[in-house]
């Protein structure tokens, strides 16, 4: 069975961006394991109640096949500059087994783009007209692409909840080739 790590904010994770791809790897099969900044009970922007079952000290990227990285403004909150948010993202991406995937949407990317671990690559990320996330991505090494979806190696990117299905149904492929 595969397995696949949500990581999202305590509060305010961006629910359509948790809820679909979850949802579409919950019927393809994988086990589910939901981390955040405490365990317990998680609050999206829209409301929508989840429970972690971890606190992100409690787990490794090295220990599932993908870890997905869910944004919406409790992201930025939480997570800007959260050291065991970065840990998580660099044993996911160094892990020996090379089926193993790291996948980041919304805000997420630009969040996790200030670990370094997107230097050279190809990443999507939400990005408005106030905040640009493009140039932040840029600045740390990364060459920021429009797209929904952006495919690089092991590591998905998806800018916002519009590209949730596509999103979480191209981890779903890659996790099933």
């Amino acid at each position: 069975m595969k397995t696949a790590l949500f990581i999202i904010a305590q509060s305010g994770f961006q629910d359509t961006e948790y809820g679909v791809p979850r949802k579409i790897l919950e019927n393809a099969g994988f086990e589910i394991t939901v981390a955040s900044s405490q365990k317990g009970r998680c609050t999206g922007k829209f409301g929508l109640k989840t429970d972690a079952g971890y606190s992100l000290p409690e787990v490794s990227g090295a220990e599932y096949d993908v870890a997905v990285f869910i944004g919406g403004p409790g992201c930025e909150q939480e997570f800007h500059g959260n050291a065991e948010y970065f840990r998580i993202a660099r044993e996911t991406v160094s892990a020996t087994a090379p089926s193993r995937l790291l996948a980041a949407i919304c805000i997420a990317p630009a969040v996790l783009s200030d670990s370094g671990i997107f230097k050279g690559k190809r990443v999507t990320s939400w990005d408005d007209a106030k905040r640009s996330q493009k140039s932040r991505i840029e600045k740390n090494g990364a060459i920021h692409i429009g797209e929904d979806v952006t495919v690089d190696g092991n590591i998905i990117t998806a800018n916002g909840p519009e590209a949730a299905e596509k999103f979480g149904k191209m981890i779903q492929k890659m996790m099933s080739s």
